[in-house]
C-alpha cells in the first residue's frame, strides 16, 4: 500500500511481492510471501490476544529486548531481535545471504517454533536462519492460540476470513502448572464442513 502520490510517468519501485519477484528474478519471493501471509492468518488468535493485552495494559505488542527484560543487562544492546507479544522471541534475518543468526536467550526455557529445539537461557546461541524460516522461539510455560487448517500445520492456508476459525488450536509449551484463559470476540467460533459452529 502506498501512502504517497506519484504521477504516471515517474519511476516506481512498487514493493508488491509480484513486482519484487519480477524485478529480482526470484520467483521464490511469491512462495515466501504466501507462506508468511498464511502464517499471519494462522497467528491471528495470538495477535488478537496480544492486542487486547496491549490496549488494556499499555504494553506494546512488539518490544525491544531491553523493554521486555529490563532486569537482564545482556538485553540492553540487542538490536536485531525483539519480543512479539509476551511469548514470542523473533530474530529476523537482516543481512543478505545470512544462514545463521546469533540470538540471546534470556533466563528460562525457549522452544523453537519451527524445529524441535529447546534452549535454556541465559545464553547466546547460533540458530539456523536460512530461507524460508525466520528464527522464532516461544517462551516456556506459554500457550499459543492458532487458527490452523485441517492439516494442523503452521503456514497452512485458512483464507482471509476473520469471522470464524478453521481449526482453533492451542500450541502448548508448558513444563509447569499454569493458568490460561482464552477469550476473543468470535466466542471461539469454528468452521466445520456444514458451515459455522460455536465451541
Amino acid at each position: 500500500m502506498q501512502y504517497h502520490a506519484e504521477s504516471k510517468g515517474e519511476f516506481n519501485q512498487d514493493r508488491t511481492p509480484w513486482n519484487i519477484a519480477e524485478r529480482t528474478g526470484m520467483p521464490l519471493v511469491l512462495d515466501l510471501y504466501k507462506k508468511f501471509a498464511d502464517m499471519r492468518m494462522n497467528l491471528l488468535p495470538y495477535i488478537y490476544e496480544q492486542a487486547v493485552i496491549s490496549s488494556t495494559e499499555g504494553i506494546p505488542m512488539m518490544q525491544a529486548m531491553f523493554a521486555a527484560f529490563p532486569e537482564d543487562p545482556s538485553c540492553a544492546e540487542l538490536t536485531e531481535q525483539y519480543m512479539f507479544g509476551d511469548s514470542m522471541l523473533v530474530a529476523p534475518v537482516t543481512r543478505e545471504s545470512e544462514v545463521t543468526k546469533e540470538i540471546y536467550f534470556p533466563n528460562g526455557k525457549w522452544i523453537s517454533l519451527f524445529e524441535n529445539v529447546e534452549i535454556t537461557g541465559s545464553c547466546t546461541r547460533k540458530s539456523a536462519a536460512a530461507l524460508p524460516d525466520i528464527p522464532v522461539f516461544i517462551k516456556g510455560d506459554r500457550i499459543i492460540p492458532l487458527n490452523l487448517s485441517k492439516t494442523y500445520k503452521l503456514g497452512s492456508y485458512v483464507g482471509n476470513q476473520t469471522d470464524c476459525y478453521d481449526q482453533l488450536t492451542f500450541m502448548i509449551y508448558v513444563t509447569d502448572l499454569i493458568q490460561y484463559r482464552f477469550s476473543d470476540d468470535l466466542w471461539a467460533c469454528s468452521r466445520d464442513s456444514r458451515g459455522k459452529k460455536a465451541l
